[in-house]
């Protein structure tokens, strides 16, 4: 069975700007990062805090194809950025996350923004700035929303996805 690769809550949706909290699950490395148009846009296929409109269009689609990003990608999104990048020091923590996770659930349900608050005061994480081409695509997502991606950067060499230095 596949394991999550990240965990991502709503921070703050404002017209057509989105601000995602991404959290690496440690299934790979602890400070892996995605920061690319086409994980966002995958993460609208899968999750249930982006259960809209954007992402009933893109039900029967193939978001994690290559060719079909560069055709469509700009249809939905225009950028993302890191705008900040939280506990980047905290790397070494790795080998105790699955430890503190087993001691948070029995205090917080796993998949809530407080679960997820816990984990922050700790452990590597970063914000994503996404802009989208329509506030239209942001209806129905709320603020705290919290799930669970499977996704990666399909696409890498996206030119309109940056990361912060």
């Amino acid at each position: 069975m596949a394991s999550a690769t990240y965990v991502i809550s709503v921070q703050k949706i404002n017209g057509k700007e989105l601000t995602l909290r991404i959290r690496s699950t440690g299934a790979g490395d602890i400070s892996d990062m995605v920061l690319s148009r086409s994980f966002v846009l995958y993460c609208f296929t899968e999750q249930t805090w982006a259960n809209n409109g954007l992402s009933k269009i893109l039900d029967d689609q193939n978001c994690a194809e290559e060719q079909w990003l560069k055709e469509n990608l700009d249809l939905y999104i225009e950028s993302t950025k890191v705008i900040q990048y939280y506990h980047k020091d905290n790397q070494s923590k790795v080998g105790l996350m699955f430890e503190y996770l087993e001691e948070i659930e029995d205090k917080f349900e796993s998949e809530t923004i407080e679960f997820e608050r816990e984990l922050y005061k700790q452990f590597p994480h970063y914000d994503l700035e996404v802009i989208m081409t329509d506030a239209k695509w942001l209806e129905g997502i709320k603020v705290d929303a919290v799930g669970e991606s499977y996704g990666y950067d399909f696409w890498y060499e996206d030119p309109k996805s940056n990361m912060v230095e």
